[in-house]
């Protein structure tokens, strides 16, 4: 096995475990995360998976890949979703791809893609015909996507104030 193949069932098998510590050790300082909802560097990466496996998620991986430079993996995995920490949970099943960079033996990049009018529909209760009535759906696309990326934003900042390790 590929030594970044390791890696990558490194980092996830302590994601199934919920060992964010693991997974932080197979980062890279200058890290790189995009989703759906994060696009975050360096320390916010980490802090990102500690907010994660701290608020419970369940997950499941297959097919990883890699070679001297590149990698990819694919993962489902199941959780609640909280628009705001006052409102009602919605569960959510996500099937993810990632994608990898990896420089000096650790992860450099990484790239998440899943199926975005999926996860809308479980997680916001955004159903697309309903989005298709009112016209360009890209459009309402993009401004959901900006609303996510700013909740997100701010999950993460408030998350790393309450840990001095991320300051």
């Amino acid at each position: 096995m590929h030594p970044n193949q390791q890696l990558i069932v490194q980092f996830f098998q302590c994601f199934v475990g919920g060992d964010y510590k693991g997974m932080q050790k197979c980062l890279h300082s200058d890290v790189e995360f995009t989703d759906i909802g994060f696009d975050l560097r360096g320390k916010q990466v980490s802090a990102m998976w500690q907010m994660i496996c701290e608020k419970g998620i369940r997950v499941m991986y297959r097919n990883p890949l890699a070679d001297d430079r590149e990698g990819s993996v694919e993962w489902e995995c199941n959780y609640d979703f909280k628009k705001e920490e006052t409102s009602t949970p919605r569960p959510v099943h996500n099937v993810i791809t990632t994608r990898f960079r990896f420089e000096n033996g650790l992860i450099r990049e990484q790239h998440d893609t899943c199926d975005f009018h999926q996860w809308a529909q479980q997680a916001l209760g955004i159903i697309t015909p309903i989005l298709e009535l009112f016209g360009n759906i890209t459009f309402h696309k993009d401004l959901i996507h900006e609303k996510v990326r700013a909740a997100a934003k701010q999950k993460i900042d408030a998350f790393i104030v309450l840990h001095a390790d991320y300051s």
